[in-house]
This record gives structure tokens, C-alpha cells and sequence, in this order.
């Protein structure tokens, strides 16, 4: 079982440039995982899927529409490892620092993830 550490309609990251992103945290039981499936891309880490039960289906489930994690957002930072976004190639992006984070014991993940639609 997970659970989510910040309340979902906390942090507003509302300014110009920065109201397609929002943070989440989500919270590892024992070996869990954080239950997102996703691709690499130059730009980030695209979702693909998320898994039902997991701490990230858990943070969809009560957060505010607007940070609601989809299929098809792209996750650019994971606790202190962020994507190099003005790489010119996926090797140079540091993509496998950002997974290598996501699949650490750490009990608390603060994702970072920029919106890619509307959410209704």
C-alpha cells in the first residue's frame, strides 16, 4: 500500500513559464515501485502507463485535476537528479540518473512533471 505525503492541492507552480509543470510526492512501501511505465526521449521521461494500485494511481485518485498525473506527461526531474533539457542527443540528457532515482529504496520521491494536455 502507498500513501502520499503532501496533500495534493499543495504546491502551485503557477508562474509563466512554469504552469505546465507540477510536483508530486509519492510515497514506496518496502520494494515497491512508483507504478508509472514510461519511454526515454531527449525532453524527459514520457509516461506511457500508470500501474492501478501504485502510489501514482493512489496520488490520481485524490489530487486536484490539475495535477493529475497522464499518460503522455513527461517526468524532467526526480529528488535532485533533473533532465538536461538542452541535450542534443538522449545519452547526454541524464535520463538513466533520473530512472536509477526513481528505483531507489528512498521511501519518498518528489517527481517533477510537465503537463502535455488539458486536463478536464
Amino acid at each position: 500500500m502507498s500513501s502520499i505525503v503532501e496533500p495534493p492541492g499543495g504546491e502551485d507552480d503557477s508562474n509563466a513559464d512554469e504552469s505546465k509543470f507540477f510536483t508530486v510526492q509519492l510515497k514506496k512501501e518496502d520494494s515497491s515501485r512508483l507504478g508509472l511505465k514510461y519511454r526515454g526521449r531527449k525532453e524527459g521521461l514520457v509516461i506511457t502507463a500508470i500501474i492501478h494500485g501504485s502510489p501514482a494511481d493512489t496520488w490520481n485518485r485524490i489530487a486536484d485535476i490539475d495535477r493529475v498525473i497522464c499518460v503522455g506527461d513527461v517526468i524532467v526531474a526526480c529528488n535532485d537528479q533533473e533532465i538536461n533539457m538542452n541535450a542534443t542527443n538522449l545519452e547526454d540528457c541524464n535520463g538513466e540518473a533520473v530512472v536509477k532515482c526513481m528505483r531507489e529504496p528512498a521511501e519518498v520521491h518528489v517527481l517533477r512533471i510537465r503537463k502535455t494536455g488539458p486536463r478536464v
